[in-house]
Parts: structure tokens; C-alpha cells; sequence
């Protein structure tokens, strides 16, 4: 089983001062996200932590095929794939999103354990939003969010 996810068991280790913390999390507890990882070890590390980051409507999908399935009933905000996922890979994912007219603006952050040149160009030209290589902290995961939800960004002195 692999050991993947966050670098810290905290999530607000280096987050967000108090009360801009509760600002985003109030703002975050709204977005319906979908995290697609194929390690259930991985998964519900990463669930813990996107719910201390106060997204509580997090829908679980073992593999792309699966996340394709969900997403044919249900309007999510933002989505959250590894790219090693079992069946259809992150990129491949997010390919299919982008050529659907219904599901072509969800924001898509690609979590991936090593980041080579050719894997960032080829997600960002099929428009993922933000790629985040494991280890990574809570509070990067928190910003790439905001950014992928148009959440304004953190102001000065507050990283």
C-alpha cells in the first residue's frame, strides 16, 4: 500500500492566520468535490484533511471510470484525481471532462507522485488546473482549491 498524501498530519500547520482560515473554510464548506484516488489508505487521508480544510461534500471515486459514472448525475465543483488512478488515469479523466460540453469547466487538480516536463505540459494543455506532487502540504492543497474555486486570493501577509 503506499504511503502518499499530505506532508504533515496537521492540516493547519503553516495555514492560514485564524480568522482567514475561517473565512476560506466558510467559503470552501459549500464546494462539492470529488476525489478520485485508487489507494483507500490515500484517500481517506486525503478526505480527512479536504474536510479540516471544511469541505464536508466530498464524493469518493475508486478510479476514473467510476468518477465518469458520478458525474453523469451530478453537478460537482472541483475535482481532485490522482493520475495513477486505476482504469482511467487522472489526464486521461480529464480529457474526457474537457471534450463533454456539460462537464468542460470543472476545475481539475492532479495529484501526481513525481511531476516530469512532459506530464505538466500535456496537463496543462488539457487544462488541468493545478498540479500538486506528494508529498504536499495542507495549506497548498487549500490555495490550489481556492484558486481552482475563484476564491479571491490570500492577502498579504497571511501565507
Amino acid at each position: 500500500m503506499s504511503r502518499r498524501g499530505l506532508q504533515s498530519p496537521d492540516p493547519f500547520d503553516d495555514a492560514l492566520p485564524g480568522e482567514e482560515r475561517r473565512r476560506r473554510a466558510s467559503c470552501l464548506a459549500d464546494a462539492r468535490l470529488l476525489l478520485v484516488e485508487g489507494d483507500a489508505a490515500a484517500r481517506r487521508n486525503t478526505r480527512e484533511v479536504l474536510m479540516a480544510l471544511g469541505l464536508h461534500r466530498v464524493i469518493e471515486a475508486e478510479d476514473g471510470l467510476a468518477a465518469l459514472t458520478m458525474l453523469q448525475n451530478r453537478h460537482l465543483d472541483v475535482i481532485l484525481a490522482a493520475q495513477d488512478s486505476p482504469g482511467l488515469s487522472g489526464l486521461s479523466l480529464t480529457r474526457a471532462l474537457r471534450n463533454d460540453s456539460r462537464l468542460s469547466t470543472v476545475p481539475v487538480l492532479l495529484m501526481v507522485s513525481s511531476a516530469s516536463a512532459v506530464l505538466v505540459r500535456q496537463a496543462a494543455e488539457l487544462g488541468v488546473n493545478s498540479v500538486l506532487v506528494w508529498p504536499y502540504k495542507p495549506s497548498v492543497l487549500e490555495q490550489k482549491l481556492s484558486e481552482a474555486l475563484g476564491l479571491p486570493p490570500q492577502t498579504e501577509g497571511t501565507s
